[in-house]
């Protein structure tokens, strides 16, 4: 899910053989895409590939024929899921917006509300794997679909129920410092004139973005990828607005003029 948006990006800045390589890339990523039947997934792939399209085409900063590039790329991209895709696929997607019903793979809205009630019994949290172990005690065996253990479907709930509301704060103030980190160097990006590095911000944070997307529907609160994402983000944030920063900062302090002790 997050290399898509980092791929439309290399597509753009890269020369001839590497886009040919993303091309290729993406291609196995769609295949992927249809192989895994993940819900979950394909809305993270709308979300992370989708947004930072958006901001290829109508962003005020773009440069000449990158807009071009975008809607060519999304075509093809198009074109190619549709390639892939199966009957399969398709009937798997169009149960999206039956949350409720257990047939089509969890009663999430039910999961979602037996986490809510064991972390107000837990409100430390329940550690690893602490919803699975104690699903039969909060949900029927209708809703666990006959089985004794079930996960919570949801990155945010799985958090909660493992770590308690303390640690799902700090992960939810983490997640803002990174993101305000990242529009504050956007925006020196765009006052230094840097605008292709400016949208090399925008693909990791639309890899992230699309990642929680994802997550919000399966439990992917320990998965490795997420916090490498996070990592990433923070990576770029400080290299080019905290490093800067404070570069400035200690030349306008060697550039002041020293007082003398008596004035």
């Amino acid at each position: 899910m997050p290399a898509c948006s980092i791929l439309l990006y290399m597509v753009w800045v890269s020369g001839r053989k590497a886009k040919i390589l993303c091309v290729v890339f993406g291609a196995f990523i769609a295949n992927g895409l249809v192989l895994f039947n993940s819900r979950g997934a394909f809305l993270g792939v709308l979300s992370s590939a989708g947004l930072f399209a958006v901001f290829m085409i109508f962003s005020r900063y773009r440069q000449k024929g990158q807009r071009a590039l975008a809607v060519v790329v999304v075509i093809m991209a198009m074109g190619g899921g549709l390639y892939v895709a199966d009957d399969t696929f398709w009937e798997r997607m169009g149960t999206l917006e039956n949350l409720e019903s257990g047939e089509s793979g969890s009663g999430r809205i039910q999961y979602w509300l037996a986490a809510l009630e064991m972390s107000v019994e837990h409100p430390l949290g329940m550690g690893v794997s602490g919803f699975n172990s104690l699903a039969s005690l909060y949900l029927t065996d209708e809703e666990r679909l006959g089985t004794e253990f079930r996960s919570v479907h949801s990155l945010w709930f799985q958090g909660l129920s493992e770590i308690g509301w303390h640690g799902l704060a700090f992960f939810l103030f983490m997640l803002w410092g990174v993101y305000r980190i990242s529009r504050l160097a956007r925006k020196r990006l765009i006052e230094a004139g840097e605008r292709t590095t400016y949208f090399k911000l925008l693909a990791l944070e639309c890899a992230l973005f699309g990642f929680l997307v994802a997550g919000t529907f399966t439990n992917q609160f320990r998965t490795e990828i997420l916090y490498w994402m996070i990592l990433l983000v923070a990576v770029a944030g400080k290299v080019y607005y905290l490093q800067p920063l404070a570069e400035e900062q200690s030349h306008q302090k060697k550039a002041s003029p020293k007082l003398s002790p008596h004035g």
